[in-house]
């Protein structure tokens, strides 16, 4: 109906076959922790927390570990070559003499503070399979799911242009919420609320 003309462009048997070779294996969530090592490395993203792909909050929490590492590092005032200013590098002759202690602290932080909620959205996304593979289909959901939206759209909304340049400072701001916000916007929509508080 949308694309008549794709099978003909991409052929029968192509499909086909690539639908039958197509590799198939099981959806895993990782939770690394910590997320760093010394002042050397950390990981980000998938390579630290991927996660099923049920929330479609994959990408998302991504670049929230970025904006989060860096509200850890403007806060200790780390700057990109570490505390004193200047690139690293480390020689196995000189062990941890060489390792920058601000730079590591600020990792850890990061490793401590962000587990929560990178645990919290993996299980998220895993009960929101759950959700939609079932829940969808049963008249209470839908009765909550009208409810929900009913409280939601009687309190205020919230600027988020507004809360920008509060967040590129605070990772988490503690704003005082006045309204019912569902529990997908408030994962999916609202930057200032955390995946552990959601």
């Amino acid at each position: 109906k949308h694309f008549p003309d794709a099978l003909a462009l991409i052929g029968e048997e192509t499909l086909l076959v690539d639908f039958a070779r197509n590799p198939k294996s099981s959806l895993i969530s990782i939770k690394a922790r910590p997320y760093h090592y010394l002042d050397r490395a950390i990981i980000i993203g998938d390579a630290a927390h991927s996660m099923v792909p049920f929330y479609g909050q994959g990408l998302n929490c991504g670049l929230e570990d970025v904006r989060i590492l860096q509200t850890v590092f403007s806060a200790r005032g780390i700057d990109g070559y570490g505390s004193n200013k200047r690139p690293k590098v480390h020689s196995e002759a000189n062990g941890d003499a060489d390792v920058d202690k601000a730079l590591e602290a600020a990792l850890e932080e990061y490793s401590r503070t962000r587990y929560s909620d990178l645990t919290a959205i993996s299980e998220l996304a895993m009960n929101n399979y759950v959700e939609m593979r079932h829940d969808v289909t049963t008249p209470l959901y839908r009765i909550l799911k009208a409810i929900d939206t009913l409280l939601a759209s009687l309190g205020p909304s919230v600027p988020l242009d507004a809360l920008a340049p509060l967040l590129a400072r605070v990772s988490y701001p503690s704003l005082k919420t006045r309204a019912w916000i569902p529990l997908y916007t408030m994962v999916t929509f609202r930057p200032d609320i955390s995946y552990a508080l959601a």
